[in-house]
């Protein structure tokens, strides 16, 4: 599980992610934005007396993050990759087991596919892309 954060949504980063996960071969088994619990900057929100500080925390509020759920035998090493280029602007799990219980805390089962890719379909029916005229993508 890889969650961009609202740092990483206002430096224009989430496609830049999503391009390191597909090129990485993982597949995508679940995408969303949503707004997550910041209980820290609603603590400072409390305690903030300069109205403009307080206006610009209200703004962080409401800025979403982005979830994606992975899947892959890679995907923790990946996940490691993204987290040493974009540090504190990601969230990654830290673990099979751990990215296998946030997917669970951050998606309804509808929310989650499963799917094949078509490349693994391809293999699967020992085919390649090229051996048909129409275009995958």
């Amino acid at each position: 599980m890889i969650i961009a954060k609202p740092a990483a949504i206002n430096g224009g980063l989430v496609n830049e992610i999503l391009a390191i996960i597909e090129a990485s071969g993982l597949k995508i088994i679940g995408l969303k934005a949503e707004v997550l619990d910041v209980h820290h900057l609603e603590k400072d929100l409390h305690k903030e007396k300069d109205s403009s500080k307080k206006k610009l925390l209200e703004e962080a509020a409401r800025i979403p993050s982005v979830l994606i759920a992975v899947e892959g035998s890679t995907a923790v090493a990946v996940g490691k990759k993204i987290k040493e280029k974009y540090d504190w602007k990601v969230h990654v799990s830290a673990s099979e087991e751990v990215g296998k219980y946030e997917i669970t805390r951050f998606f309804k089962e509808n929310e989650l596919f499963d799917y094949n890719k078509v490349g693994d379909l391809l293999e699967k029916m020992d085919l390649r892309e090229k051996d048909f005229k129409g275009n995958f993508r």
